[in-house]
């Protein structure tokens, strides 16, 4: 099982979620097809718009290892 560590960040001045998990194809291909996510060259990281239920939101889509 794979760990996805999510915080706050703040990315060119807009709120968003810091995703930080070891390399995974599948997992990748799953938060490509979050709404806007994105990777961030600079952060090397994938991020998404912030959302307060993220967790639980996350936890849905991605499954139990969203931390």
């Amino acid at each position: 099982m794979k760990t996805i560590n999510v915080s706050p960040i703040i990315h060119r001045n807009k709120k968003r979620l810091q995703l930080l998990f070891d390399f995974d194809a599948g997992l990748i291909e799953k938060i490509k097809k979050l709404p806007d996510s994105k990777w961030s060259s600079t952060k090397k990281c994938w991020h998404i718009p912030y959302q307060e239920n993220y967790l639980t939101d996350l936890q849905s889509k991605l499954g139990k290892e969203v931390q």
